[in-house]
């Protein structure tokens, strides 16, 4: 599964990003050095996180605790042909 990736432009996206990233509220305020508060009213809709300064931090330590997209890849092998040589 491709985590859900934060839009720095949508705040809307946050919580989706969070969650991909199998993070807290508690545990996203951590990181970002804001208050748990702070995530969950940015969640709700009730503050817009461009206006105080709050958001760059946040989408900041989302990006740092969640891998790109490529790096969740799992490796594919090349077929063989019987006696090990590879097509």
């Amino acid at each position: 599964m491709v985590p859900a990736m934060i839009d720095p432009l949508d705040p809307s996206t946050l919580r989706a990003a969070r969650e991909a990233a199998g993070l807290s509220r508690a545990d996203l305020a951590r990181e970002a050095d804001v208050s748990e508060t702070t995530v969950l009213r940015i969640e709700s809709g009730d503050v817009d996180p461009r206006l105080n300064g709050t958001w760059a931090p946040i989408v900041r330590a989302l990006q740092r605790v969640t891998p790109p997209p490529f790096l969740n890849r799992t490796r594919r092998r090349r077929p063989t042909v019987p006696g090990g040589a590879c097509v």
